[in-house]
């Protein structure tokens, strides 16, 4: 009796002991009565005619939003419905181990950009007298012995540039009697020199990448992405020091996350949850075979976003949580890279159907959800204003048989198959790759 007492209090005691440490370790996350904050309520605009509950609507948008805005829960937000179609957010201000971390992350961001070579720098060192320049190569190559032998081969191009324009400029005043030779070593040189000044450029630290293989981790451990990002500090060993201060510093972000800086950081978050665009999918044939080859290429050796493409096609991340059936679609082409997944889609005006500056409005006015019978997959009916009626049967009836793609805040979430063409109000069938006309305005 008295052991299974005993057990009970040292049972007792190592929980408490272990919940002391969590928050000597973490800190407590103050709610908005603790910490202060800002509380924000918004006004659902229901469609004309809508006659469903307000409430269960406004339900339906703090999931959504919940899920664009803080999937993870870190943020401390309070979201709940007030009255019928008022919602409200009540937003702690981060603590201010929170606030330093965050302040420490973007330090070490600037740190890494300060150590990449900029253009400017560059030409500034080959119009230096030959004395002068060679100390200044060591100087930009940082110690990389590697980057120092690319400075030195773009060296020895602007030399042959200067040399081929010194032949040049003899025919300033009379053009047409400058040799084929000339003309020839003059474009071979310029070519070279930009060619070698692209790849000098090329060993910089793609910063913004860095951060994303950081932060792919938010949807779980992406052991792809931490692959990644060792990769991307052996082929910069120059900059290792700063790519791992950058990594320790996100790590501290990790552990203080909660809570944000102020209301404006929030607002900026809700207005990009729930922007919807279309566009077609790059169909994998043999037509598209070169540049589908290329694109892949490109996405696996400089990224999705410093990739060279072919005009008017772009890799697009797919939605870590909504776009899974994208990576089981053979209807489109899914690649991975850095722990998440891309697909490559049109950008052209005639292939798409998008949200852009400056462009008019157009929109959607309703949207339901339902079940499809035949086949037990979602069913989206939805409805446009006249302008967005106009471009959607503009896209679809110059794309029939292809797949569109949709994106909501230029994730892409699901894809389907144009049928016939769409106009005002149409319906999606997601799970079946089928879009099929419902009415026309």
């Amino acid at each position: 009796m008295n052991n299974n007492l005993f057990s009970r209090f040292a049972l007792i005691i190592v929980i408490i002991l272990l919940a002391i440490f969590c928050v000597y370790e973490r800190g407590l996350k103050g709610g908005i009565d603790l910490s202060g904050g800002t509380d924000l309520i918004y006004q659902l605009n229901l469609p004309k005619g809508y006659h469903g509950s307000p409430s269960v609507l406004a339900r339906r948008v703090i999931d959504t939003l919940k899920r664009r805005v803080d999937p993870q829960g870190v943020h401390n937000l309070i979201w709940r419905v007030v009255g019928q179609d008022r919602i409200e957010i009540q937003m702690p201000l981060a603590s201010a181990a929170a606030r330093d971390a965050r302040r420490l992350f973007e330090q070490r961001q600037k740190a890494l950009l300060a150590a990449n070579l900029q253009p400017a720098q560059i030409s500034a060192v080959m119009s230096l007298p030959p004395v002068s320049r060679a100390l200044q190569l060591k100087k930009l190559a940082a110690g990389d012995p590697k980057r120092l032998a690319m400075l030195k081969k773009l060296l020895a191009a602007h030399s042959r540039l200067v040399a081929a324009e010194k032949v040049a400029d003899k025919y300033v005043k009379n053009p047409t009697a400058m040799p084929g030779s000339a003309v020839a070593q003059l474009n071979a040189a310029t070519l070279a020199y930009k060619k070698q000044r692209r790849a000098v450029l090329a060993l910089n630290v793609n910063v913004a990448h860095a951060v994303r293989l950081l932060k792919a981790d938010a949807y779980g451990d992406n052991r792809a992405a931490e692959k990644a990002y060792n990769k991307l500090i052996a082929a910069h060993p120059a900059q290792k020091p700063l790519l791992v201060a950058l990594r320790n510093a996100y790590g501290k972000v990790r552990r203080h996350r909660g809570g944000l800086d102020n209301p404006a950081e929030l607002e900026r978050l809700l207005r990009g949850a729930g922007i919807l665009d279309f566009r077609i999918a790059v169909a994998p044939t043999r037509t598209n075979a070169p540049e589908i080859n290329q694109a892949i290429a490109q996405l696996q050796t400089r990224g999705p976003h410093k990739a060279h493409l072919a005009p008017g096609i772009r890799w697009f991340e797919v939605d870590p949580t909504s776009g899974q059936s994208l990576l089981r679609d053979g209807a489109v082409i899914v690649q991975p890279y850095g722990g998440r997944h891309y697909v490559l889609l049109y950008t052209t005006p005639l292939r798409s159907l998008v949200h852009r500056p400056g462009a008019h409005d157009w929109r959607l006015t309703d949207a339901y959800i339902g079940h499809n019978p035949n086949n037990g997959g979602v069913l989206v009916q939805f409805s446009l204003n006249p302008l967005g009626g106009e471009y959607m049967a503009q896209l679809t009836s110059h794309n029939i048989n292809k797949q569109m793609t949709i994106l909501l805040d230029n994730r892409a979430i699901d894809s389907a198959n144009i049928e016939q063409t769409i106009g005002g109000s149409g319906q999606i069938s997601f799970g079946t790759a089928s879009t099929t006309n419902s009415a026309m305005s």
